[in-house]
Formats: C-alpha cells, structure tokens, sequence
C-alpha cells in the first residue's frame, strides 16, 4: 500500500530500463500481495509433494537417498482453456507451465496497465528462462496426439505467450539451469536498449510433475533431507526446490516517463558472465562473483557503498553459500571503505525453496516489493549463522525481523547463479518519478469503478477478490483512498473483455458494497454481458449564452482538459488576443463577441479532444451553428491554428462591421407549418428561420422589432417561445454585408481531408469539399440540424451522442430532433459549470462503460498518474478447470482388473475384444467386462466410421457388445436361452472413440430373475495413478430377451400404422414430390459430417419428402473378416440409421450445422434376419420435437421378400453448430447439453 517517498542523488544511465508491472504466482502466494505477505512473515512453504502428483517412494528408480520435499503450487493442474482459446484436450496436453505463463504473463500486463491504453503496442518480445519440462514424462506415458509435441517443447514457452497476444517482437526461452530467468530478464534488456522491441516481458518457471529429475537430484546430493532451504545457515544441508512463476513488464526508461507509465522500479544495470572452470562447474568461484558484481556496478553508475541490499543465490548448501558469502563480503565490505549504512543480504529460498528457473525473477519481484513498501523482511528459515560465514558488524547483516528501508535513494542487487555456470547480476533502485502528496490532489464526489472479466463467473471472482482486498487493507473511509482505487482499476481492467461492472460510487463502503452485491448474487443485474458499441456521434452546440463559465474546479481537476485548453490559449494569443483566462470562468454576460466566441470555440474543441485522449472513438461529428466550425478542426478538416483563426476573424467581423440592427433570435415549439403561418401573418417581415433543430423546434432570426411581434401575436398556449440570449441575429439577412470578407478569410486557409466523418447542417447532404464560398455561406445559411441528425440515423442507425462542450443543449436538440424515432438511441449532455462537474461526469463514463464504450475518466488520464497512488490490485481470477495427463502408465492398477494397454514389443498378446471380469456383488446380479480398445472387432468397426473426421463407436456397437456381454453371462449362470431379442432407451451421452489411453468396461445389471432383462453401461476412465478419480459415461440402455417358448411380443401397431402409409402403395407419391439422390454422391455429401469406410456404405439411392425419406440399401459384398465375429448385424443396423442422418445433415442443414444421434427409445431386429438377404427398402417418418431436436421412426424390409426385417422407434437427432474441421469440442461435448 505505501508509496516509495522522493529521492534525490545518483543520475541514472541513459540505459536504464523501467519495471513497469509484474506479476507472479508462488507456493502460498497467487499475487503480489500475497507474496510480500509470505515474506513479511518469514514463512516457510515446504512441505510433501501433493497428493497424487508423482509417484515418490512406489516407483522403481526410488532409493532410501530420495527425497521428495518441495514448496508447491497448488492447482498445477487447472487452467482456463476457453479464455486463452484452447480446447481441453490441447490444454492436457500442454505443459502446465506454458499455461501458467500464460496466465502470469495476462496478469502482469494487466498490472502494467497495458490494457487500459488506447492503443496496445504489438512491439512486444518475449523472454523465459525454464530448466525444468517434468511434463514430457507425463505426456509420454499417454498416446501421442497432435498437441503432445507443441505442448512440451520448451520453444513454446515464449512462443505460446507471443503468439497469443499477437507480440511481434523477439521471443526466446532460455535454459541456463537456476540463472535461466536472470538471464531472460538480461536478454530482455538488451533487446530493449537495441531497439529489438519498445516493450519485453520476461522471467521464469518451474513445475514439477515427474520424480524422475528428484531423483537425479537427490542422488547428487542436491536436496536437503530434512525440508527447508536454510540459507547462511549452521544447518544448511541442500536445497528445497521450488515451484512458481513470475514475469516482469519492462520497458526503456525514458519510453515509459514519456508513456506516462507507472514505474516499479528502475534497472540500471544487468550483468551475466560464466563461472570460471577452477573449480567444478556446479560450486561458485569467488573470483568470478567478485568481477561480475563490480561490473554491474560500473555499469549502473554506482559504487558497492550505494548498494544496501541484496538478494542473494542462497541456496542453503555447504559449499555453495560460504563461497557466495565471500564474493559478497570481497565487494560490499571491503577493509577501509566507509559505509553509510549496513548492507543487508538474504534469500527469498528459505520462504519458497529454490524455485530454479524462475529463482531469479523470485528474488527481482521481492526486491521490487520491497522497494514499495520501504521494507526489508526476514530471512526465512533461518536460527543460526553458518560458522564458515563471518559477517562484518556495521557493515554485512542477515536481517532477522522484518526492518525499515531506509536508504536514500533505496538501490539493491540481485543475484542469481547457475548450476551450469551462468551467473547474473541486476542492479535496481527506486523510481525517479514519485506521486504528489493527497493534499494536492482535486477530490470528486464520484468515481467511475470497472471491473471486467471474460465470463460472469471470472467477474464475479473479480469482484469478489476485489472486496477481499478491500477489507483486508484497511482503506481510510476518505477520497484518497477511493480515488486511488478506481484509478488502479482503470488502468488494469481490460474492457474488452465480453463482460464489465462499471458503476459510479461515491465511497469505499459503497464500492465495497457494490462489489458484494454483485460476488454475491449470481443472478445480479448489476453485470450484465457488455452490448455491441453503438457509432458514437459527437455532437457540438452553437452559442446558446452570452458567457462560457467553466467551473475552475474543473479545469483544475483534469490535466488532460488543461493541456487542451491551454493549447488554444497559446493560439489565440499569437493573433495578439489577451487569451481565455479568466474569464472563461465567469458566468456574466460577455459583449465582446470576439472573446466569446473563441472561448465557446475553445472549450468544444478541448473537451472534444479530451473525449477522444481518453478513449472515446468517435464515427462521426455534428456541429450546430458555431459548433459546425469546431467539429472543422476536431475531424482534421481544418488545423486548430486555421479553425480558431477563423472563429477569431469571424467574430471581428460581426463584431466591428455589423450593421446597426443588431437582431434577435427566438425559439418556438411547434409544427413547422404553423411556423411559416406566424412569419406570413406578420406584415412586409424580415422574419426567416434560421435554425431547423426538429419537428416542432425551430428558431426565428429577424429584427428586435419584428421578434417582438411574434411574441405578441402569439395567442396559442400550445406554442412555447424563448428569446434567446444572444448579442446578434445569426443566419440571417444581417450577416450578408460580411460575406465577401468571410470568403476572404476562409481563402487563407488549408483544408485537409477529413480524419473523422463530418455531417453538415445542410439541407442536403453536403460535398465533402469545402470551398471558401461554402464557409462563408455557412454564417449565412440556416442550420438544417433535424436534417443533419436524420441523415447521421440514417446511415448509422442507433448511435451515441455525446455532447463536446458544456451545457449546450446540443443533445437534447438531437433527442427531439429524431422524434417519433423508435430506434434506440442513447444521450450523454455534459454540465462543466458546476462544483460537482466532475463527480457527473463519473456517471456518465460509467454509463458509456456499460454501454460498450472504453472511456477512461478524465482525471484518470496517464498526464495526471503522479497524482494517484497505484496500488498491487489483486491479478485477474481465471475461470479454471482440470487439465492433467497422469505420470506414469503403468501406475494406474487402481481400477478392477483393467491393464495399461500393451506397447508393440507385447504385439504377441492375444487381444480379446470383451473379457469377462467377475461380478461385483454375492448376488451375480451386476457384472463387469473389459472391451479391449486393440481388438481386431474394435479397431475394425470403430475406425470405419468417423463423426466431423475422428473415429466413434456407431450406435449399433454398443447394441452389439452388450449383447455378447448378455450371451456370455446367460451361459456362465445357467439360465434359459432365448431367441429373440430387442434394445430400449438407449441413450448416449460421451462419445467413445479409439482411443487407447482409457479403460473401457461394459457393466451389466440383471433387473428380473431369469435373466430376460439386462441394462447396460459404457463407462471408461484414464489409466494412471489417477484412475479413481470418476468415469465417464458413453452410453445406456436396456436390452430385454424372448423366450423360445414365447411369441415375440408384438411392438407398437399404431407405429406400424404410420410407417406402412409410405408401403409400396405410397411410394409413387413419394418418388414423384422430391429429388433422388443416388450412387457415390450420397457419400460425398455425407462426409461433411460422418466419414465411412468402404465397408459401411450401403445406402443407394434416397428420395424425400417433408414427411418421410424412402431408401434402399444394399451391403457392399466385401465385409471385413472382424464383422463376421458380430451377433447383431451391427453393419447393416447402422446402415439403417443413417438413412434419417443423411437427410438431416445434407438435405437439410446449414454448413456450420450438425446433426448428432443421441437417444432411441426402441430396436427390434428379426430373428431371421440374416436368412433374407443383404438388400432391404427403408422407410423412415420424420417428426420434430422442437428447432433443436428431430425424431424419426423407422423399418426395413427384406428386398426379397417384402418382409419387415427391422423396426426402431424414436432416434432422437440434436442439432449443433460447429465449426468444420475443428469441430472436436461439439463431438465430445454434444450429448452432455
């Protein structure tokens, strides 16, 4: 929360580079603040490796010199594949520290307030240190796929982060074992001062999902046996690793003071050398550290004296951290060097272990946060100095509480030292740029708060995080507080992301509530889904009053609209005018035309400006009257200098060659032709319209005497009238002595080609050429506003307007303007006259916010960011869930009798398509069996047909297996067998595909006593030592047998009924009302969405009509040897059901459509079935339960004999949208909805 205070002293090198934002993720520690709270409290985070991580004392290459002690992140596992656009399967398959930088790496340009800016740079490099890819162990004990190469090479770690932000700068990963990260951080350095990128994200990261590389360790003699890292302590034994990743956002110094950005601290130098070959590559030579540092400190400018602290290797060994000691002891405490103060060193390893590579952005981000809050915490893990390290009193201390900082300025060095011999050092210092004091800063009674995320739940986590926040930092109830919030906020949230809270709020405790309400309340109508922007029309008035009265509180409160203002002012005074101040503050009545005029001039085109500084993008802009003269210059048509020249000339004119009737203007309220009947009614008039502003709004121009008579003649309560309160009577007769000079002054100037859509306030729509004689005419002519704002409608449709100045009614013309409109527009005035200007203006940023407009408030542009105190909000809350591939294969023996699939080498092992595995009851009423994915059957059947081009088991198959499983149980308890048999209710939820990564099992559940009804259930789970953690479903259903001593139970006559109405008889009819489709081109078409060997396609020829499909199938002769070994005839079967399925999904369905089979009620086929033929006609009716979902029935009858061979009832068909060919996420998510 506190503030780094002002420091003087030591110039910094035209080098430097500034830390703009940061970001990280440690063990006990998900954000910034957290972290400074571990260290702040000299918490240590080892513990025992999470449960079902790894396999640790079970696996083979284990020993009793293992050691398995960690610090851990938690949830390694989860990630928000939807918000970084991956499916879950590429997301398992990606290593989790590529998605754990991806989110970082979100959360630390977020905190460098990269999505607040108006325009994000792509110049962006990307730099990460990584010496740890546990995953490849992971993804190897499954199949590979397509993603399991992508996901574990190390290239990708930078490149996932560049590619998805669309950085166009270097991105490079490096692996120098524990000095990786300092490296990347060098390397980004580098890049930025040679103009490889204007802006680098850099750091590292480690994960551990293996215990191959713990072993590794921990038979070197690496790792500690007893937990912690102890650094510089009597018990150092080894070090604890680490997980965690953190990234900085950096950038040139003197690019981010001129970007106004916020700086968290300053590099001013990064140094990397090799560690000498005196001694083994993996110990530090002292001589080595000696000359890195005092070459880091010549480069940064400074002596070891300045230096007053660092964040040391420390990685608790016996010899690594005497060694590093010496080094230290030879630079920083030399004999006869006077020292302003001690110079503290210790190692963030004892809180977090050795994070290796990401250890030294660990130590950065610690050194960063320890420069905000002025503090110097603990050494974790820490009782007793090491004898071998002898500290200088006054000169080397460990600090053993946490103390204040208090150098001045506050400059530390960092340390980060590679097992392979790559040493870094950093030397950073505190910021140049400090905030002002509160007591200088103009409080508002109103802020605009924004919270974003990209779902409603992320939102509401924001918010929730957010409050927490709140509560736990013990804001001041004051608009300090509240003011530094909402800024922080606005400068972090990222509003283009699909949903935004933004509110105005007046206090801590209202936010705080706000945000409750909102974290609280799923069904909150506080967030909603952010609308599509509507065109944003800014609209500029004409001169209304004789005075511009600018509130001063206004113009002090906002520097952006400051710096305009006194932009124009410099302008005006080069015509050899005295300028605006003060009087564009006062509120009486001005009669120097001249003066009021520019000032109306100036205050539009700067409030125009300060809209569009802060984020407003406008598509196009309407002037009235004067107003027209400014939107000249704000859309580019005129140059500022030239637009107020032409105001200034134009009101010396009016000013100094107006006749001596002066004129007047009136505004009257009613139709147009009772208008023109009060002009007509007054006799030998000069009356004319000069403004046309709506259908019953309209203002009279003419002489005072003659404006008198209109108000006099008016007799109808109905009509209202206002005078207005101007010094002449514009766009008039009174204006046609001045035009000559006006086209003289309007041929001096330059025109350009608008930047910005400009609508004239003509009658017709207007050249987009402007010629002297036209900007004349200008001030003649009346203002056809009504026809300018219908015109705007017309091509944009509903728009917001919002008002450029103050208090011009210019919106509220506009409004009227467009009555009866029904389209819905939206109307932002602005009042800048009054004390709380700015709290209204809050209201309005906020209601621009929730209407899709990414508007920053204008005291929170970048120019005014030395006035708020930025504060480590919590990171962005992603809406996670699990993606894990499992360690080890052939660990998983956690799940009934079921095997690892076998590898080539066991190709001799027979494979049994379904194998009984017992029963898992006394009763033998619910048994189990195996379906072995390698089988002949399986691969066979399921490989000839593929759903949007990935192999799925056919419905039939599933029919089939639970058959077989039926068969065999019948005969393994004895009971009767049975001739007949037919399915019900099969439904299908998960598809199953070839896959041989899991382990599939049919169970079966006998449901009457003589075994004549069974259910079924596919159900599969991963292999792995995680292969308890639930099965997935695939499919269900019911499968009831006949007796030989009993008839086949007849099936529902009335279905018949229905069917036989498109029998032979009927098939004239149909024939004749719709096209045949036949031969190769029914397959063509039908692998858009479901692909079929050449074994499958027995479908001839088909023809439709809206109610029914006729088919004839015939089975190709040439059936694979694996089809012959199936009881159901599940070739032909499934033939039968993709007749409905052929004219869903290509004679009836968009080309992003879909349509999935995922239940049917009823499956009858005849016991004679095989004796009559492979030729058979199918009939199917068509009937739709609702516009997602069909229902078909369907038979089939012997092509010999006529006889029905096959009946199904209710196949059930959804409809999906997918997009073709990455349309896997629609297969295995379909049936679920």
């Amino acid at each position: 929360m506190s503030a780094s205070q002002p420091s003087t002293g030591i110039e910094h090198p035209a080098n430097a580079v500034a830390v703009i934002g940061m970001a990280c993720k440690f063990p006990g520690a998900n954000s910034t603040e957290e972290y400074w709270q571990l260290l702040d409290n000299g918490l240590s985070m080892a513990t025992g490796p999470p449960p079902g991580r790894f396999a640790t004392r079970n696996h083979s290459r284990s020993t009793e010199r293992s050691i398995f002690f960690g610090n851990f992140l938690a949830d390694v596992d989860h990630f928000d594949h939807r918000f970084f656009n991956k499916s879950s399967r590429e997301a398992a398959s990606m290593d989790p520290s590529q998605r754990l930088l991806l989110e970082v790496a979100y959360q630390a340009l977020e905190s460098s307030g990269y999505f607040g800016q108006q325009e994000t740079t792509v110049d962006v490099g990307c730099f990460i240190g990584v010496c740890v890819s546990d995953y490849s162990d992971n993804v190897a004990s499954h199949p590979a796929n397509a993603f399991s190469a992508l996901g574990t090479l190390r290239a990708f770690q930078s490149g996932r982060i560049s590619h998805f932000f669309g950085f166009t700068g270097p991105s490079i990963t490096f692996d120098t074992a524990c000095s990786s990260s300092g490296v990347a951080i060098d390397a980004a350095c580098k890049a930025i001062r040679n103009g490889d990128c204007s802006t680098a994200i850099a750091g590292g990261v480690s994960v551990f999902s293996s215990p191959h590389l713990y072993q590794n360790l921990a038979a070197a003699s690496f790792l500690s046996p007893t937990g912690a890292t102890k650094p510089f302590d009597a018990d150092a034994d080894g070090y604890c690793r680490g997980e965690g990743v953190g990234l900085v956002v950096l950038k040139s110094l003197s690019q981010a003071i001129q970007d106004g950005d916020h700086i968290l601290g300053i590099i001013l130098s990064t140094c990397i050398q090799q560690n000498s070959n005196k001694v083994p590559i993996t110990v530090p030579h002292v001589a080595s550290h000696v000359a890195l540092y005092h070459r880091a400190l010549s480069l940064a400018q400074v002596t070891p004296e300045d230096v007053s602290y660092l964040e040391a290797h420390g990685t608790g060994t016996l010899i690594g951290d005497p060694q590093e000691f010496e080094g230290i002891r030879q630079v920083f405490a030399s004999t006869g060097r006077a020292r302003r103060g001690p110079l503290h060193f210790a190692s963030v390893k004892g809180n977090i272990g050795h994070t290796e590579g990401a250890s030294g952005v660990a130590g950065l981000i610690k050194t960063l946060l320890m420069i905000q809050k002025r503090a110097i915490p603990r050494q974790a893990s820490h009782k007793k100095l090491n004898p071998k390290v002898e500290l200088v009193p006054g000169q080397l201390e460990i600090p053993t509480a946490t103390i204040p900082w208090t150098a001045e300025p506050l400059i530390a060095c960092v340390s980060n030292h590679g097992a392979a011999g790559s040493i870094v050092a950093i030397v950073i210092r505190e910021p140049f740029l400090q905030r002002h004091s509160p007591g200088e800063r103009q409080h508002q009674s109103k802020y605009p708060l924004v919270v974003s995320g990209n779902s409603e739940s992320s939102l509401r986590a924001n918010c929730d995080m957010l409050r927490q926040y709140i509560s736990s930092s013990n804001f001041e109830p004051n608009a300090s507080a509240l003011a530094d919030l909402t800024f922080s906020l606005s400068e972090t949230q990222n509003r283009n992301l699909s949903h935004v809270f933004s509110k105005d709020v007046a206090s801590i405790s209202e936010l705080s509530q706000k945000l409750f309400d909102l974290a609280s309340n799923s069904n909150s109508q506080l967030s909603h889904l952010i609308p599509k922007s509507k065109p944003v029309i800014l609209a500029f008035g004409g001169q209304h009053k004789r005075f511009v009265g600018l509130n001063e509180s206004v113009y002090r409160g906002c520097t952006i609209l400051r710096s305009h203002l006194n932009e124009c002012d410099g302008v005006l005074k080069s015509f050899g005018h005295e300028g605006i101040y003060p009087r564009i503050f006062h509120t009486t009545p001005l009669d120097d035309l001249v003066s009021l005029q520019t000032m109306q001039f100036i205050l539009q085109y700067a409030c125009a400006k300060s809209w569009m500084d802060c984020g407003l993008r406008v598509d196009c802009i309407v002037g009235h009257s004067l107003g027209q003269l400014v939107a000249l210059s704000v859309s580019g048509i005129l140059t500022l200098s030239h637009g107020l020249k032409l105001v200034h000339d134009r009101a010396n004119l009016m000013r100094n060659n107006w006749g001596g009737e002066h004129g007047a203007m009136v505004a009257i309220e009613t139709g147009r032709q009772h208008v023109l009947n009060i002009i007509s009614s007054i006799p030998e008039t000069g009356l004319e319209i000069a403004c046309y502003n709506g259908p019953r709004n309209y203002v009279l121009v003419g002489s005072e005497a003659e404006v008198s008579l209109v108000i006099q003649s008016n007799t109808s309560p109905d009509v209202k009238y206002k005078v207005l309160d101007v010094s002449r009577g514009f766009h008039s007769r009174f204006c046609e002595p001045l035009l000559a000079d006006l086209e003289r002054i309007a041929g001096g100037l330059t025109y350009n080609v608008p930047k910005i859509r400009i609508e004239m306030c003509s009658s017709a729509e207007s050249s987009a050429v402007l010629t002297p004689v036209s900007i004349a005419q200008h001030t003649r002519q009346p203002v056809y506003f009504e026809d300018a704002v219908k015109r705007i409608e017309a091509h944009f449709g509903a728009c917001t307007w919002v008002e450029a100045g103050s208090n011009s009614s210019v919106t509220t013309l506009a409004r009227r303007a467009l009555l009866p409109s029904r389209i819905a527009h939206s109307f932002f005035p602005v009042d800048l006259s009054e004390e709380n200007s700015l709290g209204n203006m809050a209201k309005i940023v906020a209601s621009l916010g929730e209407n899709g407009h990414h508007v920053r408030f204008w005291p929170f542009h970048r120019l005014q960011r030395k006035g708020y105190c930025v504060l480590n909000l919590p990171p962005y809350q992603f809406e996670k869930a699990s993606h894990w591939l499992n360690f080890n294969l052939a660990a998983y023996q956690s799940w009934s009798n079921t095997k690892a699939p076998p590898s080539k080498a066991e190709a001799v092992v027979k494979h049994v398509f379904l194998r009984f595995s017992g029963f898992s009851d006394e009763s033998s009423l619910e048994a189990t069996f195996t379906i072995d994915p390698w089988s002949e059957e399986w691969q066979t059947v399921v490989k000839g047909h593929s759903l949007l081009s990935k192999p799925i088991c056919p419905a039939p198959l599933y029919i089939e297996i639970a058959l077989q499983g039926v068969r065999e149980l019948i005969n393994i308890l004895n009971l009767q067998s049975a001739s007949g048999v037919r399915l019900e209710k099969l439904k299908l939820f998960s598809p199953l595909g070839i896959s041989q990564d899991k382990s599939v099992q049919l169970l079966l559940t006998r449901t009457d006593i003589n075994g004549l009804t069974w259910s079924f259930s596919f159900q599969s789970r991963n292999f792995g030592i995680h292969a308890e953690s639930g099965a997935t479903t695939h499919a269900v259903g019911l499968i009831s047998l006949t007796s030989p001593n009993t008839e086949v139970v007849p099936v529902d006559l009335n279905r018949f009924g229905r069917l036989l109405r498109f029998g032979t008889a009927g098939q004239a009819g149909l024939q004749s009302e719709i096209n045949i489709i036949q031969g190769p081109l029914i397959y063509q078409l039908f692998s858009r969405v479901v692909g079929y060997h050449e074994f499958y396609k027995g479908i001839q020829r088909v023809a439709t009509n809206k109610d029914a499909i006729l088919s004839h199938v015939t089975l190709p002769d040439a059936q694979p040897a694996a089809v012959a070994k199936l009881l159901f005839e599940t070739i032909a079967v499934e033939n039968f059901l993709q007749v409905p399925g052929f004219y869903f999904n290509c004679l009836n369905c968009d080309s992003d459509i879909a349509y999935i089979c995922t239940q049917i009620d009823y499956i009858q086929l005849s016991s004679n079935f095989h004796d009559l033929g492979t030729s058979w006609d199918i009939i199917s009716t068509l009937n739709s339960t609702s516009s997602q979902k069909y229902s078909t029935d369907l038979f089939a009858t012997s092509k010999s004999t006529g006889d029905v061979v096959f009946v199904a009832f209710g196949k059930l068909t959804r409809r999906v949208r997918f997009v073709h060919p990455k349309a896997e996420a629609v297969i295995f998510a379909v049936t679920q909805k």
